[in-house]
């Protein structure tokens, strides 16, 4: 089985510092003799760093036409934005896995916008999802509420 892990690089220099804990399940995967294809979502060029993010999500599916695989693996909020507009057109099932509390880390930043945006699609996102992979009770209870 082919696995395409979707995932974005850190919007701040600060984040590039923390640990890759969201590679967690990769090696499960790898051990259990499956093929994972790593697609990073590249920013465009552009001034302001959430429009740059936000257009490379939406040029993703453009860049996604080779890699062809039989499943899609979100390990963000962000990058799962892609995974269901990919999975929309190309039909690949897609799993997220939910690792952090995005809309309180959002919340911390101070701005509003990002903070409602992310809470919103906390909601969606697992809905949209075929399978979603929780590491914690609180967010399987949240999960299964929406």
């Amino acid at each position: 089985m082919k696995i395409c892990m979707i995932s974005r690089l850190p919007l701040r220099e600060i984040t590039k510092k923390f640990r890759m804990t969201r590679h967690h399940i990769l090696k499960r995967i790898e051990l259990m003799r499956h093929e994972v294809e790593s697609f990073v979502i590249n920013p465009l060029r552009v001034p302001n760093l959430y429009l740059a993010y936000g257009l490379g999500m939406a040029l993703s599916p453009f860049r996604f036409r080779k890699v062809k695989p039989d499943l899609i693996l979100a390990d963000d909020l962000e990058s799962s934005i892609a995974a269901v507009l990919i999975k929309s057109i190309f039909k690949v099932p897609f799993v997220f896995d939910f690792v952090d509390d995005y809309s309180l880390i959002a919340s911390y930043e101070g701005r509003m916008l990002r903070y409602h945006t992310l809470k919103y699609l906390e909601k969606v996102i697992p809905e949209l999802a075929d399978l979603v992979i929780v590491v914690d009770p609180q967010k399987e209870e949240f999960c299964l509420d929406s």
